[in-house]
């Protein structure tokens, strides 16, 4: 059973905001499991696009925390719980240096030096269709004003930057004349 089932409440919004996260979690899932347990670099694109509600991270650290004072302040008892919910191998794969961890934007950064990135995210405007698509994002990467990568059909901000910021990663590295490492 899922966490998250066992939250009471009754706001329809609440209900409604879970179903709409286990479909995207139903459709993200094998990929990500697959990122956590053999990929070298951590998951933000996928996990971006899973789009958690706060809520829903905010159960697990009330969890851990209520672990924490009802087990007399036991990191074991807390560890235990972690292990159980599958977090801690993933935990010691990042720790033991296995999954490089640096978001895209770094990386763009240390790409560029000391240049300046710029995103510009706008929302399409279209909004929402007719088709009943939510509204979608779209990124202009550049560096010192020149145009590096633009991405589009994006569902939210934080995605549209994150495949912005690794696309210009990806034309920087491909182009190393036009882009010369710093």
């Amino acid at each position: 059973m899922h966490l998250w089932k066992c939250m009471r409440h009754s706001n329809s919004d609440i209900t409604e905001a879970q179903n709409r996260c286990l479909e995207r979690y139903t459709l993200l899932h094998p990929e990500i499991t697959t990122i956590i347990c053999e990929g070298r670099t951590y998951p933000w694109l996928q996990l971006t696009r899973l789009n958690l509600d706060k809520f829903l991270s905010d159960m697990i650290e009330s969890l851990v925390g209520a672990i924490f004072v009802d087990s007399e302040y036991s990191f074991t008892a807390c560890e235990s719980f972690l292990e159980r919910i599958g977090f801690m191998s993933y935990l010691r794969r990042v720790m033991g240096g296995e999954v490089d961890i640096t978001h895209p934007r770094t990386i763009l950064d240390r790409l560029t030096g000391a240049e300046s990135v710029s995103y510009d995210v706008r929302a399409e405007a279209s909004g929402r269709e007719s088709d009943g698509r939510a509204q979608r994002y779209r990124c202009i990467v550049s560096v010192k004003d020149e145009k590096i990568a633009e991405v589009t059909e994006c569902l939210n901000t934080d995605e549209a930057i994150i495949v912005g910021a690794s696309e210009a990663v990806r034309c920087m590295l491909q182009d190393s004349q036009r882009f010369p490492r710093p």
